[in-house]
C-alpha cells in the first residue's frame, strides 16, 4: 500500500514537473525556432561599418553561404502582422516553420524580403561549425558580432530569474521530503524487527533507500516516457528533445534531492531493536525529521497561497493585458539611427508627417508622467497621461467603449495647473498657445470602476502600463499639447506609433525622410519602422502560464503539508497511547485526548502564519488568501492529532500495527 501512495504521488509530482518543461520548451522555441533546426544565433550591428544597406546585406549573404551556415533572418510578416517570417539568407525559401507555442506559422522568403531593411538585426544558424570564421570574417568589415548558443540550461536559469518560478521547485523538494519521511515512517517497525531477526543495519539501510530510489526512478521513467510521447503526438517530433532536455533536468534535481534526503533521513532513523527493549514506538525517531518538515511545508504553503491567489484572480486581467497587446500587434514605433544634434533638423518633416497619420487615424499617442518620477501630488491618481482620440479608439477594442468615464472637476483641473502648468508652457514654448489653452482643449478622464487601463510609459519604448488609478488627458491632436521638437522626441522613444510597417514606411518616404531624403539634409542614418507589441505578448503570456504554475505549486505543497502533518501526528499518538487509549475508554473524545499536544502545534503554527501575514499587509487580495490558507493549516494540524490517535486505535485493536 506504502508503495502504491509514494508512486502515485510521484507520478503527480512529476507531472508538474512536466508542466514546466512544457513552458521551458515554449520559451526556447521562442528563442530558438525548432522547426527552423536553430543552433545559434547572432546579433548584427553595423553602425561602425563604411557599407550601405544593400552591400551590408551582401556580405551577409556571401559570408553565410561560404561557411555554409544557414543563415535565416526573422523579419516581421507585412502581409499578416500577426506572425513573422524568416528570410532565407542562402536563397533557398520552402514552407513554414511552426512554433511550439500557439502561434501563426512562420513562412520562409527569399532574400529579397530584406531590400527595404536595414541589415542589423538578429539571425539563426543552422550549423555554426564555421560560426568562428565567419564572425571573424564579418568583424573584420567593422560589423559587430554578438553570438549566443542554444542551450536548455540557459532557458531554465533566465525563467528562474521570474518572479514566482522557483514555487513549483519548492513544492516538489518538500513533497520529496514529506514522502520520505512518510516511507521510513510505514517501514520503521519492519526495519525494527528485521534488525531483531539478525539482519545488518547497512544491509537494511541499503534495501530501504534502494527500493525507495527505484521506485523514484521508476515513476520518473514512466512519466517522462508518455509525457515526451504525447508532446511528440500533439506538438510534433522535432520539439520532444527540449521538452525532454527540460525534463529530465527538473527530474534530476528530484531525484539528487530526493536520494540526500532518503540518505540523511535514514541515517537519523537508524534501524535498531533498542526501541522494543525500551517499549517505544519503531517511528519514534521520524519525530524530529516529520516536525522539521512539517514547519517547512507550512511556512512555504501559507507565502505561496497568497501570490498563487492573487495570480489566478488577476488570470481574466492578465487576459485583458493580452488582448491589449494583440491590438498593438500591427503597431510600429520609429527607430532612430541618427545622432541627436540631427533631430531638430528632421523635427518639422517628421511633425508634419505625424499630424497627416494622426488625421488618417494612423497615429495614436500616449505620454503618461507618474506620480512616483514626477515627485508631485497628483491626488487621488498615481499617474497622468495625455492621449489623443487614437490612442483612446485603438486600446477600446480590449477594454470597451465605456472603460472611461468623466473626470472633469475644479479640484482635478487646479491640481493639473500647479503640478504640470509649467512643463505644459514648456511643451508650446515657441507657438502662440500656452499650457493654459492645453488644459481648455483637453478631456479630463479616468477609467471606469475595475478598469486597467493602458497606457505608453513616458520615455520608455514599448512598455504599457495598464492602471486603475491614472488620469487620462484626451488631447484634440498632438501637435495641440506638444511643439515639433517634442513631437520629434515622443516618436523616438514610442510615445507615438503608427499602424503597419509598409504604411509607415511609405510615409517616411513621401516626407522625405527615407535614407535618400535624411542624406539631402545633411543627416546621416535612417530612420525605420519597427514592431513594438512582441515582448509585451511574451511577457503576458508568461504571466498566465504562472498563473497556472503557482496554482499547481500551491496544490503539491497542500499535499506535502498533509503528508509531512499526518506523519507527525501518527507518531505522536504513538508516543501518547498509553495515555489517549484510557481517556477515550472512559469517555473522553479523541479531540479532547490530544487536545495538549495539539495545542502545541498551535502554539508553534500560529506564529509562523502571522509572520507571513504581515509580508502582506498592503496586498488585501493576498492577505486574505493567505489567512484563509493558514487558518485551513493550522485546523488541520489541530484536529489532525486527534484523527492520528483514533486511526492508532483502530488499528490496534485490529493487531494491525
Amino acid at each position: 500500500m506504502q508503495k502504491k501512495i509514494v508512486a502515485a504521488t510521484m507520478a503527480a509530482l512529476f507531472a508538474l514537473l512536466g508542466f514546466m518543461a512544457v513552458m521551458v520548451a515554449d520559451f526556447h522555441d521562442r528563442s530558438w525556432p525548432q522547426g527552423l533546426g536553430a543552433q545559434a544565433r547572432i546579433a548584427l550591428d553595423f553602425d561602425d561599418a563604411q557599407l550601405d544597406r544593400r552591400a551590408a546585406t551582401d556580405l551577409v549573404v556571401s559570408v553565410g553561404r561560404e561557411h555554409h551556415l544557414g543563415l535565416f533572418k526573422l523579419a516581421p510578416d507585412l502581409d499578416d502582422h500577426r506572425r513573422e517570417v524568416f528570410v532565407a539568407m542562402d536563397g533557398a525559401p520552402a514552407g513554414e516553420v511552426a512554433w511550439f507555442g500557439d502561434r501563426e506559422p512562420s513562412p520562409v522568403l527569399g532574400v529579397e524580403r530584406l531590400a527595404d531593411s536595414p541589415p542589423d538585426g538578429t539571425y539563426f544558424v543552422q550549423d555554426p561549425a564555421e560560426l568562428d570564421a565567419a564572425i571573424a570574417e564579418l568583424t573584420s568589415q567593422g560589423v559587430a558580432v554578438t553570438r549566443l548558443d542554444a542551450a536548455v540550461l540557459d532557458t531554465v536559469l533566465h525563467l528562474a530569474l521570474e518572479t514566482g518560478f522557483a514555487a513549483p521547485v519548492l513544492a516538489a523538494a518538500l513533497l520529496v521530503a514529506a514522502l520520505t519521511v512518510f516511507w521510513l515512517a510505514s517501514r520503521a517497525r519492519s526495519r525494527a524487527l528485521r534488525v531483531l531477526g539478525g539482519g545488518s543495519p547497512l544491509r537494511i539501510q541499503a534495501q530501504d533507500v534502494g527500493g525507495y530510489l527505484l521506485l523514484l526512478v521508476g515513476s520518473a521513467v514512466l512519466v517522462a516516457a508518455v509525457a515526451g510521447a504525447l508532446v511528440g503526438v500533439l506538438r510534433g517530433g522535432v520539439y520532444v528533445p527540449v521538452f525532454a532536455a527540460g525534463l529530465l533536468l527538473f527530474e534530476a534535481v528530484t531525484l539528487a534531492v530526493s536520494a540526500v534526503v532518503i540518505v540523511v533521513t535514514s541515517c537519523l532513523a537508524w534501524p535498531s531493536a533498542d526501541l522494543f527493549a525500551t517499549r517505544r514506538p519503531a517511528a519514534t525517531t521520524l519525530r524530529g525529521p516529520a516536525r522539521a518538515v512539517q514547519a517547512a511545508t507550512l511556512i512555504a504553503l501559507v507565502a505561496c497561497a497568497g501570490p498563487a491567489w492573487t495570480a489566478s484572480s488577476d488570470a481574466g486581467q492578465t487576459a485583458r493585458q493580452l488582448a491589449a497587446w494583440n491590438e498593438f500587434s500591427d503597431q510600429v514605433s520609429l527607430s532612430f539611427v541618427i545622432e541627436d544634434e540631427h533631430f531638430d533638423v528632421i523635427a518639422p518633416d517628421l511633425a508634419r508627417m505625424v499630424a497627416a497619420a494622426e488625421s488618417e487615424g494612423a497615429a495614436a499617442m500616449s505620454y503618461t508622467i507618474t506620480e512616483a518620477d514626477w515627485g508631485g501630488d497628483f491626488g487621488p491618481y498615481s499617474a497622468v497621461s495625455i492621449v489623443n482620440p487614437n490612442w483612446v479608439e485603438l486600446v477600446g477594442g480590449s477594454v470597451g467603449p465605456d472603460a472611461l468615464v468623466d473626470a472633469d472637476s475644479p479640484s482635478t483641473t487646479q491640481m493639473l495647473e500647479r503640478e504640470l502648468g509649467a512643463q505644459l508652457d514648456l511643451w508650446r514654448r515657441g507657438t502662440d498657445t500656452d499650457g493654459a489653452d492645453v488644459l481648455e482643449a483637453v478631456r479630463l478622464l479616468a477609467p471606469a470602476p475595475g478598469v486597467q487601463y493602458p497606457v505608453a510609459g513616458g520615455g520608455s519604448s514599448g512598455e504599457l502600463l495598464f492602471r486603475g488609478d491614472v488620469l487620462v488627458l484626451e488631447a484634440p491632436a498632438i501637435g495641440s499639447v506638444f511643439d515639433d521638437d517634442d513631437i520629434a522626441n515622443l516618436a523616438s522613444t514610442g510615445n507615438i506609433v503608427f499602424t503597419g510597417a509598409d504604411p509607415t514606411r511609405e510615409r517616411l518616404d513621401a516626407a522625405g525622410l527615407d535614407e535618400a531624403g535624411l542624406a539631402s539634409l545633411g543627416v546621416p542614418g535612417e530612420l525605420f519602422p519597427m514592431y513594438m507589441a512582441e515582448e509585451g505578448i511574451v511577457q503576458a503570456q508568461f504571466a498566465a502560464y504562472l498563473a497556472r504554475l503557482l496554482a499547481v505549486a500551491v496544490a503539491a505543497l497542500a499535499v506535502a503539508f498533509a503528508v509531512s502533518a499526518g506523519v507527525n501526528a501518527i507518531v505522536a499518538a504513538l508516543l501518547n497511547a498509553r495515555r489517549d487509549f484510557p481517556m477515550r475508554l472512559s469517555g473522553g473524545t479523541w479531540e479532547r485526548a490530544a487536545r495538549p499536544r495539539a495545542l502545541r502545534e498551535l502554539l508553534i503554527g500560529a506564529p509562523i502564519v502571522a509572520v507571513v501575514l504581515a509580508f502582506h499587509l498592503t496586498d488585501p487580495l493576498a492577505l486574505a488568501a493567505t489567512a484563509a490558507t493558514g487558518a485551513a493549516a493550522l485546523a488541520a494540524l489541530y484536529f489532525g492529532h486527534g484523527a492520528a490517535a483514533a486511526a492508532v486505535f483502530s488499528r490496534t485493536t485490529r493487531r494491525r500495527l
